[in-house]
């Protein structure tokens, strides 16, 4: 995992967004502070951990919460502004940093 977080530290994905520092770690994957570049804006990006990509139904809890994310309408949760995959095949989310 630590390979992961190193690998994505100051890289640009999906030509947009700029990883700028882990913020946040969890059992299904890594929460970085990047920056929006098109806009301009601080953005927060949850990636898969790597060693979770093989498993099938990690996989699918992940993309399910991009699905529950991105119905959530309320001032206590955080808007999902897009889903994506690394070149690798790591899954992200992008979401508004709070």
């Amino acid at each position: 995992m630590t390979d992961q977080v190193e690998q994505l530290i100051g890289r640009t994905i999906d030509g947009r967004y700029r990883i700028e520092a882990q913020i946040g770690a969890g059992g299904m994957g890594v929460v970085y502070r990047a920056r929006q570049l098109n806009v301009r804006r601080d953005v927060a990006i949850k990636v898969l951990h790597r060693e979770r990509l093989g498993d099938a139904r990690a996989v699918a809890q992940f993309l399910e919460e991009a699905t529950a994310v991105s119905q959530l309408r309320s001032p206590h949760s955080v808007t999902l502004l897009d889903v994506g995959e690394l070149g690798e095949g790591d899954a992200f989310l992008v979401m508004e940093l709070v």
